[in-house]
């Protein structure tokens, strides 16, 4: 599930690494793009790529709701039962996805990746870490990158969680 905001430039690319990482899990898969509100032509790139590959999806959002409600859409358009979500930025590495999944079959229930690397602000990364080390104090569980976006999540938690405004985090 790939929640889109006028990321067209990396989109081809994105489709093309997860799709291969994919399909070495040896499972069926789709891929699903939801497009919340471009203004940059990423509707058209997406539509392209639906047109060649059977395996992707795309939820077009009549506008911009946010990334809490393009996931719920994605989630809700979803088959499976192990979900990926990961940003279009291409600041997520898609080839790490079969050891977030491989953590996943070991017994996790949400298994979250961890931008390196990192091509944000300075101040984003500062706030970035703060609250990471609050999460993980109230928590009581090491967290690195609760907002990175590359998750692995077990259908039975997502029906359990309800998204709205910025709870995707």
């Amino acid at each position: 599930i790939v929640p889109v905001l006028d990321e067209g430039p990396t989109l081809r690319e994105l489709h093309e690494r997860l799709s291969a990482v994919l399909a070495g899990l040896s499972a069926d898969y789709e891929v699903i793009f939801v497009n919340d509100g471009s203004s940059d032509g990423s509707m058209t790139k997406l539509r392209a790529i639906a047109a060649a590959d059977p395996r992707t999806v795309i939820v077009d959002l009549r506008r911009n709701f946010g990334k809490s409600a393009a996931l719920a859409a994605g989630f809700a358009e979803a088959r499976g039962e192990v979900l990926v979500t990961i940003d279009a930025d291409l600041q997520d590495v898609p080839e790490e996805v079969p050891s977030l999944v491989a953590r996943l079959r070991e017994g996790a229930d949400v298994v979250t990746g961890r931008k390196t690397g990192r091509q944000d602000p300075l101040s984003r990364r500062l706030a970035s870490s703060i609250f990471n080390r609050g999460v993980s104090l109230v928590l009581g569980i090491a967290v690195r990158d609760i907002n990175s976006g590359l998750k692995v999540i077990r259908r039975e938690v997502v029906r359990e969680i309800p998204l709205h405004g910025d709870l995707h985090r």
